[in-house]
Order: structure tokens, then C-alpha cells, then sequence
């Protein structure tokens, strides 16, 4: 997932270009109540309403952006969510 703000703190813009949504496998874990603390609460949200900005998500799930981003690359690297194009 690239990012155009590494290593410097992202704008309010910044932080609603990077939109990232389920995978099937993401789907299942969300739905069978399957993880337990930040990273179900992710998952739980992207249940309810996808695709999200990475900022949004830190807001639906009351996380920190930065620890948002975190989880999110972690989730993508198991393969539960993936990025999404912007819908225009």
C-alpha cells in the first residue's frame, strides 16, 4: 500500500486518500466474530460500511490514525483487506 506521506505527518487530505475494503477472506473473519480488539474493531467497520479512507476508519473505530495505519498494513499483509480505488 503506498503511501504519499511517509515519514511526515499526514494532512486532514492526505489521511482520506487511501481507501481500503474487505477481501473475502477479511469478510468471513468480520462475520464469524473471528480477532478481538483494534483489529476486529477494523474489521467490524469495514463490515458496516465499505470502502473506507484510513482516515475515516481511525474515526468509525475510535483508533489513532497512526495505529490505525499500522493495523491496516498488518491486516493487508494477512490478506484480510486490500486497498480500493476511490469511487469519483
Amino acid at each position: 500500500m503506498p503511501f504519499p506521506f511517509i515519514n511526515k505527518k499526514p494532512s486532514e487530505d492526505q489521511k482520506h486518500f487511501v481507501m481500503v475494503t474487505l477481501t473475502p477472506s477479511g469478510v468471513r473473519e468480520a462475520e464469524a466474530f473471528d480477532g478481538s480488539g483494534n483489529e476486529f474493531e477494523i474489521l467490524a467497520a469495514l463490515n458496516q460500511k465499505r470502502p473506507q479512507s484510513i482516515g475515516d476508519l481511525a474515526k468509525t473505530a475510535q483508533i489513532s490514525f497512526p495505529e490505525t495505519l499500522k493495523l491496516c498494513k498488518s491486516l493487508k499483509m494477512r490478506g484480510l483487506i486490500q486497498q480500493a480505488s476511490r469511487a469519483e
